[in-house]
């Protein structure tokens, strides 16, 4: 083999190597959740039956702080209710985007992943297969919950 074509296939086994943490995110469960919403020392609520009527949401979780923001937490019982879920948020905050200071879309097969940060708040909305994580808080709290999702690898 040439050094050139080397070169190249080690150039594109790096770019394999590299975007494979992006294309294939591992979704997790609730009890992870919840182990991280304890190493943030989040209060963490079972809420599953306030969405008993929608038949498509399996579990649902939320994290509280003590300054009473919230992370959502969902498992759904398929990717396509997830991706659902995750449409209608996305339709939600679209609208926000004239009002916003900045904004980033990422999503590729089983992941999609949409942030909005306003003059007040910070948005978050991704799904990895069925599962969704939801956030909505005052601007001032952003990098707290950027840790967090970081944590959960979201």
């Amino acid at each position: 083999m040439k050094i050139k074509d080397i070169i190249i296939i080690g150039i594109f086994i790096l770019i394999i190597i590299l975007l494979s943490s992006f294309f294939f995110k591992k979704k997790i469960d609730t009890s992870t959740f919840v182990s991280v919403c304890d190493q943030y020392e989040l209060k963490h609520y079972d809420v599953t039956k306030q969405f008993e009527s929608l038949k498509t949401v399996k579990e649902a979780t939320i994290g509280e702080s003590s300054d009473l923001w919230q992370i959502e937490f969902y498992v759904l019982n398929s990717n396509k209710a997830a991706k659902e879920m995750y449409d209608k948020n996305f339709l939600e905050y679209n609208s926000l985007v004239k009002k916003s200071v900045s904004s980033s879309k990422k999503g590729f097969l089983s992941y999609s992943e949409y942030t909005i940060v306003t003059n007040y708040r910070y948005y978050h909305v991704c799904r990895i297969k069925n599962t969704l994580l939801y956030i909505n808080v005052p601007m001032e709290y952003q990098k707290d919950l950027e840790e967090i999702i970081h944590k959960l690898g979201y």
